[in-house]
């Protein structure tokens, strides 16, 4: 079953940690790693409601707010001539494309929103807000302070950032993102990154945003789509993932929408967990998925654009016509014989 349900006001952000061997580097890498093993950890989290005059292209819905701080971070540093007074050097990267509006990049997140991300390094100058405050991505920025090269310490670099949050597409529904937006890096050489050398820092957010209002299915708020019981485990045997079971009927998912506005075009986007294979939707089942695709039978993964509806004068939207069947996503010739449901929230975005 594939439920869809209407805005969900949950927000959490989850620290990504990695682990890395501190084993050899070429004699020129100069890196620094987490004395730890673990990179630091900065976060930023918001659940937010949108007013009307929010939900706007370029209205920006989170003002330049310091992420959390984790007050140090600790290194170890790799050099070939460990007694050599050199200074320190931070690298960062972006994990989206950005764009770059008076010396901030905005990498967009979702299709609705975007984000820049600063970090700070001490004693330096160049930040476009603060001196020492920095948008990512950056190479080589410096403290201007030598020490010997090989050694073992703490530094605020690093330790503390800020984030800030626009819309660059309105929507009607709940916006989602969760994860990794920068990375950073500590060597003790100039103008250097190298994106497979240990990762000093990671900033990650998390983000719910809704939107209230604007549509609602004319189906009412919840729509259940019935994926069939019955359906017998041996119609999964010779049909690998994504394929529906065999002698098997996809069923419709019609969507058709209420606005409180009218004459727009939107785009519709079914955002839920995706399996571990990526075309489908995760289900309470380990080895059962639920495959969208358009009236056509090209699949739809999650987080992507289904389609798109016209509102009309009378506030209705045309129907998106959508399908919808299971799939067996685990590694046995079939699933096994128990119930699975998976939920598909709706996010609505207009001109």
């Amino acid at each position: 079953m594939i439920k869809r349900m209407r805005m969900k006001k949950l927000f959490l952000l989850s620290a990504t940690l990695f682990c890395y061997s501190t084993a050899s580097y070429a004699v020129d890498d100069k890196v620094c790693y987490p004395t730890s093993g673990t990179p630091t950890q900065q976060s930023f989290q918001i659940t937010k409601t949108l007013s009307k005059e929010e939900n706007v292209a370029n209205a920006t819905i989170v003002p330049r707010t310091a992420t959390t701080s984790s007050g140090s971070t600790n290194f170890t540093c790799y050099c070939a001539s460990p007694s050599t007074s050199v200074a320190h050097y931070w690298s960062s990267m972006a994990m989206f494309p950005y764009t770059t509006i008076s010396g901030q990049n905005w990498q967009q997140l979702t299709p609705n929103l975007a984000a820049s991300v600063e970090l700070y390094i001490y004693n330096s100058t160049g930040g476009p807000v603060n001196n020492d405050q920095h948008p990512v991505p950056f190479t080589g920025v410096t403290n201007r302070t030598s020490e010997k090269c090989g050694m073992t310490g703490t530094a605020a670099s690093g330790s503390k950032g800020y984030v800030s949050v626009k819309v660059t597409k309105p929507s009607v529904g709940n916006i989602t993102f969760n994860g990794p937006v920068a990375k950073m890096w500590h060597y003790r050489k100039a103008g250097y990154i190298n994106p497979s050398d240990p990762v000093e820092v990671v900033v990650n957010l998390n983000l719910n945003i809704t939107i209230p209002g604007g549509c609602t299915l004319l189906q009412g708020s919840v729509l259940n789509i019935d994926l069939g019981g019955q359906t017998r485990q041996t119609q999964f045997v010779d049909r690998p993932y994504p394929q529906s079971p065999s002698s098997y009927s996809p069923r419709a998912v019609d969507l058709r929408f209420d606005c409180d506005f009218t004459n727009a075009a939107m785009d519709v986007v079914l955002t839920g967990d995706t399996d571990d294979q990526g075309k489908g939707f995760a289900t309470s089942s380990p080895d059962v998925s639920v495959i969208v695709t358009d009236a056509s039978g090209t699949i739809i993964p999650p987080n992507t654009t289904a389609g798109n509806v016209a509102v009309d004068a009378t506030s209705i939207s045309s129907t998106l016509k959508l399908k919808a069947y299971p799939t067996n996503s685990g590694s046995q010739a079939a699933p096994d014989a128990a119930p699975y449901n998976a939920t598909a929230t709706i996010l609505l975005s207009y001109e």
